[in-house]
């Protein structure tokens, strides 16, 4: 697994998984996503204050979207600075943020 340089401090991460963010929390295992679990543990080695959170999938329409066009290829390079109309409605709604 290649790591990659993440500076963040304060971070909460949501899931849709109830599973996954019970076995993170509680560090255990669980032999359905263990796999999933030994990635998430090493990122974790690096990062300070990270907490997880369970989000049903309709209150993260953002992250479900973002997913979604990734994985259909279809998000380009520049979705950050310039997001798509349709995840910029959700950028908007979700999260209160002005988006040009």
């Amino acid at each position: 697994m290649k790591k990659k340089n993440l500076i963040l401090e304060k971070t909460i991460i949501e899931s849709d998984s109830q599973i996954l963010v019970q076995a993170v929390k509680s560090k255990g295992k669980n032999w359905k996503i263990d796999a999933i679990l030994k990635d998430i543990f090493m990122l974790l080695n690096d990062l300070q204050d990270t907490w997880f959170t369970w989000m049903p999938r309709e209150k993260n329409r953002l992250a479900h979207e973002i997913v979604a066009r990734t994985s259909m290829e279809s998000l380009g390079n520049q979705w950050r600075i310039y997001p798509p109309p349709k995840i910029a409605t959700i950028m908007r709604s979700e999260a209160k943020v002005r988006i040009c």
